[in-house]
């Protein structure tokens, strides 16, 4: 009898999730769902550990078609990784072998979602905070080191930053002002890369103007008296 391939409710969904949207295949790292021209298209096929099929290479006689068609018995590969299972080297690949990629790949997927049990909407929402906190701390630091060397850019960006926490912790979206303001800091950042090498030179050239000004206007001093 020809097996119908009908999936329970959930056992694609289920796959999806554990593969953490790669091919089961150990070293893949093919996604499960890639996208062309802006349209997500599906870059797997579902494959089972035990043959759907009498005749297939891992058929198990004593199994019902729920079974072979059940959550436990099913994995995702790629396309190609696919072919090189069932059609190229079917006989290379063996239940067991299947089974540990299943084990490896879903194991890892389990502990991802293992750290989200318990999380309510308040704890998700503290979390965020403290990221964008520790963010925004550190832009401080980076932004007071930027006026150093680019007064301009710095006093541009501060309001901005301030501006953005405001509409973060209010849930609120910044303003079309502010967007076209960060674009245009942006804009006078993009020198810092090239420039930082000659910045650096001329920061290091500009030690001794303290002395040299010392000098310059005892020499000053000294013309006048001759003048």
């Amino acid at each position: 009898m020809t097996n119908t391939r009908k999936y329970g409710a959930g056992v694609i969904t289920g796959l999806v999730s554990m593969s953490q949207g790669l091919c089961y295949w150990p070293t893949c790292d093919q996604p499960i769902v890639r996208f062309v021209d802006g349209q997500p298209v599906n870059n797997f096929e579902t494959a089972h550990i035990r043959a759907a099929n009498k005749g297939g290479r891992r058929y198990v006689e004593r199994m019902n078609d729920a079974e072979r068609n059940g959550f436990t018995n099913l994995l995702l590969l790629c396309i190609v990784h696919h072919k090189i299972v069932d059609k190229i080297r079917p006989n290379d690949f063996s239940i067991e072998t299947l089974e540990s990629w299943k084990t490896a790949r879903e194991k890892t997927g389990q502990a991802a979602l293992r750290g989200l049990f318990g999380l309510t909407e308040n704890r998700l929402q503290e979390m965020i905070d403290d990221a964008f906190q520790e963010f925004k701390a550190t832009f401080d630091n980076a932004l007071a080191q930027l006026n150093t060397v680019d007064r301009e850019a710095a006093a541009l960006l501060r309001p901005l930053i301030n501006e953005l926490a405001e509409a973060r912790f209010q849930f609120r979206f910044p303003d079309a002002d502010t967007t076209s303001q960060l674009a245009q800091a942006a804009t006078l950042l993009q020198h810092l890369p090239d420039s930082s090498t000659t910045l650096a030179k001329v920061a290091k050239d500009l030690e001794g103007l303290p002395a040299a000004t010392e000098a310059l206007t005892g020499a000053l001093k000294q013309a006048q008296q001759f003048m």
